[in-house]
């Protein structure tokens, strides 16, 4: 229940109610700290989740992967291990080959922003733009010299508002899903589009009241969705 009882609160702007008075990590906790606090992993679980939601739908149509490499890094000694490491790579969050043009790799990184956060601007749509430009600068011209296309994919964590590249993203995977499927458009994108919001609101309310202990992967993301119809969808 309390996920609904987060996405409301954090909708609105409330404080979400029987939120816990210190962090695991020792800090005060409200919900400002709580959003942005990684201990446990939270945020980069959320964050992961919406990309494996949405790798997930976009390999049933096109060919995808998680994190291709960008730019290949350069191997350094790590003097605290003793090893060799690659440093100064650069990957994305997601390559789908088809999605804008065929035989063309259009890379993705995913964002989820706190617009409610005191240092956010007080226009989401401004937030959603700065995080998506800062995407831009990062990953373009990389994507462009390997000769694929980059997008990034920015909502925000309060009510899973998209960033207009985000939208488009959304648009052409729901008609590409509603061909394959031979359903609505209109059914499918509004299926495609709860799933995300879900998605992000799940991942944020573990935000708020998980209890942030270091284990991998704990519980977000439920593998073996591949390639199966949604039941709705079943006649």
């Amino acid at each position: 229940k309390y996920q609904v009882i987060d996405g409301i609160s954090m909708r609105y702007g409330m404080t979400a109610p029987d939120l816990r008075d210190k962090c695991p990590c020792g800090e005060d906790s409200d919900m400002g700290h709580a959003m942005g606090c990684n201990t446990g992993n939270v945020v980069v679980k959320r964050h992961d989740e919406m990309r494996d939601v949405m790798g997930d739908l976009s390999s049933q149509v096109w060919n995808a992967a998680k994190e291709p490499m960008v730019k290949e890094g350069t191997y350094a000694m790590n003097e605290e291990t003793g090893t060799m490491e690659m440093v100064n790579a650069l990957r994305a969050d997601l390559g789908v080959q088809g999605l804008q043009n065929e035989g063309m790799t259009t890379f993705l990184d995913f964002s989820v922003v706190d617009t409610n956060a005191a240092s956010a601007p007080s226009s989401a749509r401004t937030a959603l733009n700065r995080r998506a430009a800062l995407k831009i600068q990062k990953y373009r011209s990389e994507c462009q010299k390997k000769g694929g296309l980059f997008m990034p994919f920015v909502v925000s964590a309060a009510e899973a508002t998209l960033h207009p590249t985000a939208q488009q993203v959304m648009q052409t995977l729901s008609n590409a899903l509603a061909r394959k499927w031979k359903e609505n458009r209109g059914k499918v994108r509004s299926w495609v589009h709860t799933r995300l919001a879900f998605c992000i609101i799940r991942g944020s309310s573990n935000c708020l009241r998980s209890q942030k202990y270091s284990w991998n992967k704990a519980g977000l993301f439920i593998y073996g969705w591949g390639r199966t119809r949604p039941s709705f969808l079943e006649r």
